[in-house]
């Protein structure tokens, strides 16, 4: 199979570093050329482009400080030795790396003055982010991949493979934990937040958004009886352009069915994209019909079911600016059934914790009445990762800080030039009230977070898990420009308050290691690192301004995926993997005790015969279910479902998934006494007691 070949190819380039670093070494070492007049340019470049950036910067600041006026009388104030917003340490002109909490200046979130100030903000964000890639490009030019970088994740994603995104104590398991429930749901983050996906289930019908087809199907969960009732062609949906379906949401006897549409600006010769949100009236199941549509400026990220509440987060990049543009050229807008507006400066915000000319559009509509907007905002920052709860979400930017030093002399006289890289995630608060989406509060901690499992909000607190990084490259500038290049990872965990100001850390974990999974589960968080063993750590948090490393269990390969199984187990989908080279081996499966998170332990550890799964990519292809101790998961091309205990796993059924099972297109469902395998070719549907196939639905 082609993603297998992908895999092999990727998961390979992994271990080609010592030949790397050895290239690289002779490279930084050549000295006998004459200077070649390009690279003398390049040289005056260094020094050239900080005094612009600098410049870029203090014009940003100072327009900023006017639009969120009296932020700062209100924000929270900092720990001791955090970094204020726009504060650059006095060690990063040194040739020294340092990773240490640094957690911005927590503060309101404050609408913009006027479309010209938001203007003005969006002008110098281009100049200094333009300057920061003219600076990376020329290093660039003169540099291969460095090879001294940390290990790259053990296994690689392919080429378009879908990426998304901490629970409570009460997290569901796929939504069959109630004795009052006879189907599963989706394999939500949060027991009581649904969120977005390809197959909805009400108990009776299954309603599936078949990417392959592009058809919206329906039909009778009747186990061996299961048939087709409907299935609506939406390439028919001609007024929607060339339109990307993606996932959708079963609320109030309707389907809201969200794609993604492209079109062509002639102003900046990009597509642009555009959220869809096709509504579908089902009070009759024979046929299911349209009744209306809601569009979004921007790149769909995710949607959320709190209640009534349907929640949509897209993200809207502005790749130009003109003198002559309008607001409605660059400003996100709305549109109800074609009556479109731009959104007004009271609800445009500025995040003062990223570096991004993109606008986040966070949109909420009350399924139960009337198809409208209840609240439309926009916040000018990046969108990585989305949590959500029953009262707040949280979305999450990843971003990077760039310092460079200037030319400067050491101890023998010999000039060189210090660029700084450090990575961290911009913070922004919504308050969920009353329907509406309220944007309250922004912060800033450093590192990047994996995905949504990296979030959790417990007891009027934030908790997060990250993969800390900085590089320091070294350029001396004397003849042949000869570098140095420095780089250092490793974890940390950070608690904030509701103001998103700090409140404890845990730092300097699983060094040259990064965060490959994460499980919020009441007061304690586990998660995994991992290079050529994994720990699975467990933190204490139930003092948030003290958490507490309680144990860390080294074993090979890695979890990709953490699941509650039931009182005192975890279930872990991932990897084994060789533990002197960390090269993947296969996927497996493992059972960890965590009956007393003081002592982990791991029960069982069992190989699936398979070389990738996509669980790290998308959780909703997950199934778990730990009263009958069933866990099923897409891996190559096949949909495995296993019987977990403590004596062991036995792989009960390896269904057919399809060609398009790699990228996330396959899910697992129970429903009554029957297990369905919803993929892109058919319906497969099982006894869910043996695994026994019953029959199988053609999709055509």
């Amino acid at each position: 199979m082609k993603f297998k070949d992908a895999y092999r190819a990727a998961n390979d380039s992994v271990h080609v570093r010592d030949t790397l670093k050895a290239q690289i070494q002779e490279r930084y070492e050549r000295e006998t050329a004459p200077v070649p007049q390009a690279r003398e340019n390049r040289r005056r470049w260094f020094v050239a482009i900080p005094t612009a950036v600098a410049a870029a910067a203090a014009v940003f600041v100072a327009v900023f400080v006017g639009i969120r006026a009296g932020a700062v009388k209100n924000a929270a104030p900092m720990a001791d030795g955090m970094v204020a917003l726009g504060a650059v340490p006095e060690e990063a002109a040194e040739q020294t790396m340092l990773l240490t909490a640094q957690v911005g200046d927590a503060g309101a979130i404050l609408p913009v003055d006027s479309y010209e100030a938001l203007y003005t903000v969006m002008e110098e964000r281009n100049e200094a982010v333009y300057g920061l890639r003219k600076s990376d490009e020329i290093y660039l030019e003169d540099m291969p991949a460095a090879a001294e970088a940390p290990v790259p994740d053990a296994v690689p994603m392919p080429t378009g493979a879908p990426s998304t995104q901490t629970d409570s104590a009460v997290n569901a398991v796929n939504g069959i934990e109630s004795d009052d429930v006879n189907a599963s749901g989706t394999n939500n983050q949060v027991a009581t937040v649904d969120e977005a996906d390809i197959v909805k289930t009400d108990g009776t019908w299954i309603y599936d958004l078949n990417f392959k087809n592009n058809k919206l199907y329906v039909l009778s969960a009747a186990g061996e009886g299961t048939t087709v009732q409907v299935a609506v062609d939406l390439s028919k949906n001609t007024d929607n352009g060339a339109c990307e379906y993606r996932e959708m949401i079963l609320a109030n006897d309707r389907l809201y069915v969200i794609a993604i549409a492209y079109d062509w600006n002639a102003k900046t010769a990009k597509d642009c994209a555009t959220t869809v949100t096709e509504v579908y009236a089902l009070n009759d199941r024979q046929s299911v019909s349209r009744i209306a549509t809601l569009r979004q400026d921007g790149f769909y990220q995710t949607a959320r079911l709190v209640g009534s509440t349907l929640v949509i987060v897209s993200s809207y990049d502005v790749y130009a600016l003109g003198e002559d543009d309008v607001p409605a050229d660059w400003c996100p807008g709305v549109a109800v059934d074609g009556e479109s507006k731009t959104l007004s400066p009271n609800e445009l915000y500025v995040n003062p914790n990223s570096n991004r000319n993109s606008f986040v559009v966070v949109t909420t509509t009350d399924t139960e009445t009337d198809v409208r907007f209840e609240s439309t905002s926009a916040v000018l920052g990046g969108c990585h990762a989305v949590y959500c709860s029953d009262t707040e979400l949280i979305i999450a930017s990843a971003e990077g800080e760039h310092i460079e030093s200037g030319e400067q002399t050491d101890e023998n006289g010999k000039h060189f030039v210090t660029i700084t890289n450090n990575s961290f995630t911009g913070l922004y608060l919504f308050r969920l009230v009353d329907g509406k989406a309220e944007p309250v509060a922004n912060t800033r901690i450093e590192g990047r977070l994996l995905n949504q499992f990296s979030m959790d909000a417990c007891d009027g607190t934030y908790r997060f898990v990250v993969t800390r990084s900085a590089s320091t490259r070294t350029i001396w500038t004397d003849g042949i420009d000869r570098y140095e290049w420095k780089s250092k990872n490793d974890c940390a965990l950070y608690v904030l308050d509701e103001t998103l100001a700090p409140l404890g850390a845990v730092e300097n974990l699983a060094e040259n290691e990064l965060v490959q999974s994460a499980r919020f589960m009441g007061d304690v968080v586990y998660f995994v690192t991992f290079r050529q063993t994994d720990p699975l750590f467990a933190v204490d948090l139930s003092d948030p301004s003290a958490p507490k490393i309680l144990s860390a269990l080294k074993i090979s390969g890695f979890s990709a995926y953490l699941h509650p199984f039931g009182e005192g187990r975890l279930v872990g989908i991932g990897y084994e993997a060789d533990e002197e080279t960390g090269r993947t081996t296969g996927v497996k499966i493992a059972l960890y005790d965590i009956s007393d998170p003081k002592d982990v332990k791991e029960i069982l550890r069992q190989s699936v015969k398979a070389e990738y799964t996509n669980v790290a990519q998308n959780h909703k292809g997950v199934y778990v279910d730990a009263k009958s101790g069933t866990v099923a998961f897409p891996a190559d091309d096949k949909y495995i479902v296993c019987r977990v205990t403590d004596a062991g796993a036995e792989v009960l059924g390896r269904i057919d998934a399809g060609e398009f099972s790699w990228d996330g297109s396959v899910r697992g469902l129970s429903i009554g006494g029957a297990f369905y395998v919803v993929a892109p070719d058919a319906v497969t549907v099982l006894s869910f007691e043996t695994m026994r196939k019953l029959t199988s639905v053609p999709l055509n």
